[in-house]
Parts: structure tokens; C-alpha cells; sequence
């Protein structure tokens, strides 16, 4: 098999993984995690706009309490699952790991030509062709640019290959937190016997809101970038709500009043998924970290 059916047959399975039709695809994973934190968000911030209402008003303790725990829980489950390790052997999971592992296994794949040509597109603009077939071959070539780190000036060549530091670092920095680790296996997946628990006090301190938000902020970037590698368009915002998203809440849960500041609340949360995923985005820009730019001295 040529090196370019390789690489067609690595990206196609990548692809899958990331944008599969299916509850396990990452791409399906990031949205629900983008909506789940949402309505959670706006519940909360309901919560706290709620609390000088009468004592006989207010929603039970009990529940308030469940749905915060039951919230956290599943969110934690869901980033580790998507920061799952690659298996051995025939057993495969999807998640952004899994991909990274791949991606550093294959780097002697992820050159130029196969990069341009992988769906047939042809390496380099012609006049014969039409406008929207020249403005690809020129988009991927000025993306692939940035992917290895061209000089400007340099001279583009068919075995140009990603930066080798990109891949590296996607591997090493797309990472589970460790202490949502810590918190996930030993007290909601397992329950781990005290001499293999960790510091309970530490550990449930140090698992706030903001922990949650910066690991989003990770898996946004890990899979902005792995976009960019393997070609592919994927989403990491809020899915578009087709409803009202708080019908009923100003009837008992909350007042009108409340709702409509929840509305406003709901699209200050989608806008910071928005944001972030723009950062991301621009073909031009690759980075190493959620922070750091590629650069090539």
C-alpha cells in the first residue's frame, strides 16, 4: 500500500472518530458537554438570582442538591472518557488521546502531498481549472504552511511534513487535569478503599466550576487543532437552540422576571463557547498549547 492510501486510511479513521454519527463521536461528546453546561450554568445563576424569594418558594434542598452532584458527576465522566489513553491491540476507544497516539505514530504520513491530494484534489493550480478547485489547492497549501512551520520566502515541497513539535506537544499538553482524574476514578467511578484514595479534603476542594472550564478550554483547543491536521470541520460551540430553553421555568422554578435575565445569562455562557472556538480557528494561527503559538526560528 503507497504511502498516500496510508495516510488516506488514517485520516478517514481519525475523521470518523472525531465526526461520526454517533453518541461516541468527540465532536457529539464536545456539543453535549457545550449544552449540559449551559442549562447547568443558567440553572445555577437562577439559583443564586432566586434566593431572597420566600422560604415556601424556594426548590428543595434535596433536589438543588442532586442535580449539582448529578451535573458535576456525569460532566467529569464525560472528560475523562474523552481523555481516555489509546488501547492496545484490536480494542480502540475515541477520544482526543487516542488520536494524539496516532497522529505521533504516523508523523512520517503527515507530509504536504498527501495532505493536499487525499480527496483527489490536485497538488498545484492550473489555468484549466475552475475558480473553486484553484482556491482549495491554495487554501490547504497555505494551511499546510503553517502546520510545518514554513519560512516565508521558503520553498514549498511535496515531503514537507507537520512541524514534528506540534504533534509532540498536542500529545503531551491535551490532557485530563489531575485532579478531575483523581476525582473521577476514585470517588465516582470507583470507589477506592482508603489506603488507594487520595487526599479527600485536597482533592474535593480543588474541584470548582473553574477547574471544569479551563479542561473546556482544553478540548477545545486539542480539538481545533487536531481539525486542522487531519483537514476536517468540527464544531466545539453550543448546538443552535430551535426552542425556548427555559419554557416553563418562570412557572414555579422560577419568576418571569428571572427568566428573562436567565436569557440573557444563556447567551453570555454560548458566547464564551463561541469565542474560544474562534480563537482557535484561524487557518493561520497553530498552536502548541491553549496558549501558545507554533513558531519556527
Amino acid at each position: 500500500m503507497s504511502g498516500s492510501d496510508l495516510f488516506i486510511n488514517l485520516r478517514r479513521s481519525l475523521a470518523e472518530q472525531l465526526v461520526e454519527n454517533s453518541e461516541n463521536s468527540i465532536e457529539t461528546a464536545v456539543n453535549s458537554l457545550a449544552w449540559n453546561d449551559s442549562i447547568y450554568r443558567s440553572f445555577n445563576e437562577g439559583l443564586r438570582l432566586a434566593q431572597k424569594r420566600n422560604k415556601r418558594d424556594k426548590i428543595p434542598n434535596s433536589l438543588v442538591e442532586y442535580i449539582h452532584i448529578t451535573h458535576f458527576s456525569h460532566t467529569v465522566v464525560v472528560l475523562r472518557k474523552l481523555y481516555d489513553e489509546k488501547r492496545r491491540g484490536p480494542r480502540s476507544v475515541n477520544s482526543i488521546r487516542s488520536i494524539t497516539k496516532r497522529l505521533i505514530d504516523n508523523k512520517h504520513l503527515l507530509c504536504r502531498e498527501y495532505y493536499l491530494i487525499h480527496d483527489g484534489t490536485p497538488f498545484e493550480n492550473k489555468k484549466g481549472f475552475d475558480w473553486k478547485t484553484n482556491q482549495i489547492i491554495q487554501s490547504r497549501h497555505e494551511q499546510f504552511d503553517s502546520l510545518c512551520g514554513l519560512k516565508v520566502g521558503s520553498k514549498r515541497k511535496s515531503d514537507d511534513k507537520i512541524a514534528p513539535l506540534l504533534i509532540d506537544k498536542l500529545h503531551q499538553k491535551a490532557v485530563l487535569n489531575n485532579s478531575i482524574r483523581e476525582f473521577v476514578n476514585k470517588f465516582v467511578a470507583h470507589a477506592s478503599a482508603n489506603n488507594n484514595r487520595p487526599n479527600e479534603e485536597l482533592v474535593f476542594k480543588q474541584m470548582k466550576l473553574s477547574c471544569i472550564q479551563n479542561q473546556y478550554r482544553n478540548l477545545i483547543w486539542a480539538v481545533q487543532q487536531i481539525a486542522k491536521i487531519v483537514d476536517e470541520v468540527i464544531i466545539t460551540e453550543v448546538p443552535e437552540a430551535q426552542f425556548d430553553v427555559f419554557t416553563n421555568w418562570d412557572r414555579g422554578l422560577f419568576d418571569r422576571s428571572i427568566k428573562k435575565a436567565l436569557q440573557r445569562y444563556w447567551e453570555q455562557r454560548t458566547n464564551w463557547w463561541q469565542k474560544w472556538t474562534a480563537y482557535y480557528q484561524n487557518p493561520g494561527d497553530i498552536f502548541i498549547s491553549p496558549r501558545k503559538k507554533l513558531t519556527i526560528k
